[in-house]
């Protein structure tokens, strides 16, 4: 898309990873888990976040010792414009 609207010196790079494990019940603590405060989450009818919240407490039901992993890589897109 940057090529295409004629920009140059298009770069891209990590720039921070999250990585974080919450074990059982602590999963409900973590920011991300919450619908408005993840835009993967936001994009979910109320409804389909509402049945992936209960196969999480499923899962904790079945072993409260699951662990939940979290991983998320921010990256930085820079480009000069002709």
């Amino acid at each position: 898309m940057l090529k295409t609207e004629k920009f140059t010196n298009i770069e891209t790079k990590v720039v921070e990873e999250v990585h974080n494990e919450k074990v059982g019940n602590s999963v409900f603590s973590d920011p991300s888990l919450i619908k408005h405060n993840c835009s993967q989450l936001a994009n979910l009818s109320d409804e389909e976040y509402q049945k992936g919240i209960e196969k999480i407490k499923n899962q904790i039901n079945k072993n409260p010792e699951t662990v939940f992993k979290t991983s998320v890589i921010f990256y930085l897109v820079s480009a000069k414009k002709k």
